[in-house]
């Protein structure tokens, strides 16, 4: 990182600040690219009015900074902290550690005025790692003549105390990221911070807590770069009046990836409880509770709560087992997301009971991590093997029961599935939380993505996020030479419904592949990809780097490896691969899409969504979400102003069928191109 100046700029009232803050970069050799500082003013008003804006900024427009000037120039004016949200760790990881520092050093902000938020989880936790190193013998704990360990458990030990080392010496902060060997997850597991055995202040190593020591630096902190799953944690703590995640009474949030938001929100209000992993639960609970009582623990009324949830379930486990779910991934789906009357009375009986059950167990828990003794840390180690599950189980009861007043509306279904019956909720969308936790706070939010925008328009976006009337428009027009490209659409005799369909596109991909060039090839199954490509030549086989053969970061260094040295390589993945995957110039001069971006087809949440929707199911619930999949997908071809090279899309519903042209048009404008591939009329 480049040196700090000595102070940071002051803002005169009377001059036009954003062009102030614009002057500052380019005098670090920033070049401003269009429509950059027009989005930086409209954030900048938007945050001082108080209204929300989404705006989409193509790849190149230089959207971070955009937003990031906005934020910081309005905080300057109302004085509220900038929380960043993003979707992936790697955009994160660039704000933090590049993008906010260039800001630092062009005198926008102080070097130390930002912080990185992670979840509890990330932290060493004093307390815990004191209780699991003692009483260790260490002359046990030494690796064998031949490098490894007896055990799983005298690793897991040697690598607890090697931890507890490292903090005790000041060579470890306490943070799993800056921990510089091998992290054992089990004894990652004994020593990590956790909500459930957290006892806050009252703790005595409460001032020495990584996790609380970062909580006071956020609190000092003007601008934190969080994560959307942190975010909505906050917001949902916020709304039901408890403590907030984040050390703000309020704040300003810009939110980049912003397309994501609806369904990352969605996906947290999902809820499960497996019937017989619940029985087994039980089991062990009452074993552990036999335990603390042998140990001279009084166990109050925990036995009789236990005693209470297991005849619960019961009648639970008979009416799940009624429904002959014999094959793995059957399921039975509620109409309308409503549990008849032979399910609602019994459902709500058990969610009680293991709601009671959950809260008291988190509260004993709590308490005895102050009797100080022997046994309290090997206690304490098996609890966590069904404290946290069977708070999550509670939680799956309740909404499945319809008790809990934000999870009403839903798909409600009971699913087979790895040798369990699961009661299943799941929220149609995002809009209703969205509306609770985010709409009807005092956060002043700006949305931010390269792809709001569905087949043309915002609307798509606005109906899954519940946008409020006032909420602002805009779109930073593309600078990327698209029309320098070509999006191909052959004549195809096939579509992936045929029965033959990896047949004929490991044909299609035989006469559409140039082995000497950077080729990105894209599926939308595992199954898909693995059977078509093992189709394929063993010249072509050779070339491809197949997603889940290595570390994604491991492929694409292969990729550029072999590209450098003047050969051809060829990546294939799935869906994961079509965002955030950055192969600018002759890293990638060929896109090949096999199928349409379609989701999962018949899945309960589906057909959930094409009951309540009705016969406009698929022009206003699917086509969207696949319109703007595939502008994702069409995206990995032009990175830079120099990118040029062609997308091939192997699925022939995009040329045939009715919604065809509508996905055409919501792409970017590159030159169609219909003519057959190469050596054939068509392939039949």
């Amino acid at each position: 990182m480049a040196a700090s100046p000595s102070k940071v700029i002051a803002f005169p009232q009377a001059v036009d600040l954003v062009e102030v803050a614009y002057q500052a970069l380019e005098r670090q050799g920033f070049t401003r690219r269009s429509g950059q500082e027009d989005l930086s003013r409209k954030i900048h008003k938007a945050l001082l009015a108080n209204y929300p804006l989404c705006a989409e900024a193509a790849t190149g427009t230089g959207k971070t900074f955009a937003y990031l000037i906005g934020g910081i120039l309005a905080q300057e004016q109302n004085g509220l902290p900038l929380v960043v949200s993003t979707a992936t760790v790697a955009l994160q990881e660039q704000i933090f550690y590049r993008d906010l520092p260039t800001l630092a050093q062009a005198g926008l902000i102080a070097p130390d005025s930002f912080a990185l938020s992670k979840g509890r989880n990330r932290y060493f936790c004093v307390n815990m790692a004191r209780e699991a190193v003692e009483g260790i013998q260490v002359t046990r704990l030494q690796p064998s003549l031949f490098g490894g360990f007896e055990d799983e458990a005298q690793a897991t030990s040697f690598f607890s105390r090697q931890m507890w080392q490292s903090w005790t010496s000041g060579e470890w902060n306490g943070d799993r990221d800056s921990w510089p060997g091998l992290l054992h997850e089990k004894a990652w597991a004994q020593v990590r911070s956790e909500r459930e055995t957290c006892a806050g202040n009252a703790c005595p190593d409460f001032h020495e807590c990584p996790f609380y020591r970062d909580r006071l630096r956020f609190s000092r902190a003007r601008i934190l770069v969080a994560n959307h799953s942190l975010v909505l944690a906050d917001l949902a703590l916020r709304a039901q009046g408890r403590d907030p995640l984040f050390p703000y009474g309020s704040y300003q949030l810009l939110v980049d990836e912003a397309h994501h938001l609806p369904e990352i929100v969605r996906q947290g209000g999902e809820a499960a409880f497996p019937v017989r992993t619940a029985q087994e639960l039980l089991g062990k609970l009452g074993l552990w509770l036999n335990a603390c009582q042998q140990a001279g623990k009084s166990t109050k009324t925990l036995p009789d709560l236990l005693e209470a949830a297991r005849k619960a379930l019961l009648p639970l486990r008979t009416l799940a087992e009624g429904l002959l779910l014999l094959q793995e991934g059957d399921w039975f789906r509620f109409t309308h997301g409503k549990l008849d009357s032979n399910w609602s009375t019994p459902c709500r009986q058990a969610s009680g009971d293991f709601q009671a059950l959950a809260e008291a167990l988190q509260d004993y828990a709590r308490k005895l991590r102050y009797q100080k003794d022997g046994t309290v840390p090997l206690l304490l180690e098996r609890a966590r093997e069904f404290l946290e599950p069977i708070e999550n189980m509670a939680t799956g009861l309740v909404r499945f029961a319809e008790r809990d007043p934000g999870f009403l509306e839903g798909a409600r279904w009971v699913e087979s599935q790895n040798g369990d019956l699961r009661l299943r909720y799941a929220p149609l969308q995002g809009k209703d939380l969205l509306t609770h936790w985010l709409w009807s706070s005092e956060i002043r939010p700006i949305l931010v993505s390269a792809t709001l925008k569905s087949l043309g328009t915002f609307d798509a976006f606005q109906e899954e996020a519940g946008l409020p009337p006032n909420t602002q428009f805009h779109t930073v027009p593309p600078v990327l030479p698209y029309q320098n490209s070509v999006l191909h659409c052959p004549p195809l005799d096939f579509w992936p419904t045929h029965p033959h369909y990896p047949q004929h596109l490991a044909r299609a991909l035989q006469r559409c592949l140039n082995p000497e060039e950077g080729t990105l090839i894209l599926f939308n199954s595992r199954q898909d990809m693995l059977r078509t490509i093992g189709l394929l030549p063993l010249a072509l086989r050779e070339r491809c780097l197949i997603q889940g053969q290595n570390a994604t970061h491991a492929l694409i260094e292969q990729h550029r490896q072999i590209i450098a040295a003047g050969k051809g390589s060829i990546l294939v993945g799935l869906q994961s691969f079509s965002e955030g995957l950055d192969l600018p110039g002759d890293l990638c001069t060929h896109v090949v899409l096999t199928r349409l971006p379609f989701g999962v087809p018949g899945t309960p949440l589906e057909e959930a969504r094409k009951e309540k929707i009705g016969s406009e199911w698929f022009r206003k619930g699917v086509l969207p979400t696949t319109a703007r999949a595939l502008v994702q997908m069409a995206g990995r071809l032009v990175r830079r102003t120099t990118d040029r090279g062609r997308i091939t899309c192997l699925d022939a519903r995009l040329r045939e069928s009715s919604y065809g042209p509508d996905l055409m048009r919501g792409m970017p404008d590159f030159r169609l191109d219909f003519s057959p591939l190469p050596g054939t009329d068509a392939i039949l």
